[in-house]
């Protein structure tokens, strides 16, 4: 867990998980290239013995399995499984299985994304999942956001439709 850190400038290639940060709290990421993710180019509180993530800042991201010649088909963009706030500003999810999926854990929420700009493109099943079969999802902004091109939909929803 880390509270008001900031990463820059990074590139991230060839690992199962590019960036998994869980209980952190108004971190700073910005201008970061993830590249090769086998798993999850990005994951937000996934690990349901940390409390929830928030108030994190995600900027100038580009997540890519373009050009990937291992195992894609069980690969995510971004994850998020809980979360008390996230501000997603400018992040591009390229070639992946999914885009980004947003499922809370068992018990929990996903609250309060305000996106900017998020564009899921080219992956080979959905762009966007929103999946409230375990959990509670409120409050999401999309301005400006693009999910296109994908194998199958731009945007699905699923799980019990009253949680959302």
């Amino acid at each position: 867990m880390v509270a008001n850190g900031a990463f820059k400038n990074l590139s991230i290639a060839n690992f199962s998980y590019g960036i998994t940060t869980s209980g952190s709290w108004e971190n700073e990421y910005s201008n970061i290239q993830i590249l090769y993710a086998s798993g999850i180019g990005f994951q937000i509180g996934n690990n349901p013995s940390f409390p929830v993530s928030g108030g994190n800042f995600l900027r100038e991201i580009a997540i890519s399995n373009n050009g990937f010649t291992g195992d894609n088909s069980a690969s995510n963009g971004m994850r998020i499984g809980s979360s008390g706030g996230e501000y997603i500003d400018t992040v591009q999810i390229t070639s992946f299985k999914r885009g980004l999926i947003i499922e809370p854990l068992s018990g929990r929420q996903v609250l309060y994304l305000f996106m900017r700009a998020m564009a899921p493109d080219t992956n080979t099943s959905n762009g966007i999942e929103f999946n409230t079969a375990n959990g509670n999802i409120k409050s999401i902004v999309c301005v400006d956001c693009w999910s296109s091109y994908n194998g199958d939909h731009g945007i699905a929803f699923f799980g019990v439709t009253n949680n959302y």
